[in-house]
């Protein structure tokens, strides 16, 4: 019998495949449409990370916009955008939205 030796990385992404085949419930707010990208990030020692990337539907991304532009100049400035992730955002955490 020969032995197949792979590298960690390919285990890795094998066992991370098989996480993401698991499955789960998923409860998602019924006006808000999200496109979701996931890439996975390798160094020279191997896996590094993740990067998850959200695109939101048009009308949550205007609705976003309207309600945080406090000065109105049609632009999230860094504070607006801080107050957006504090208000808008960060009690996600305890639906297990974040990886």
């Amino acid at each position: 019998m020969q032995m197949i030796r792979v590298g960690k990385q390919v285990l890795y992404l094998i066992l991370f495949l098989n996480v993401l085949c698991m499955g789960s419930d998923v409860i998602a707010h019924p006006h808000v449409f999200i496109v979701q990208r996931l890439s996975i990030v390798f160094d020279n020692q191997g896996l590094a990370g993740f990067w998850v990337e959200w695109n939101f539907d048009d009308m949550f991304s205007s609705m976003i916009a309207t309600d945080y532009d406090k000065n109105q100049n049609s632009t999230l400035e860094p504070a607006e955008v801080a107050v957006v992730k504090e208000k808008a955002f960060s009690y996600i955490a305890e639906y297990d939205y974040f990886i």
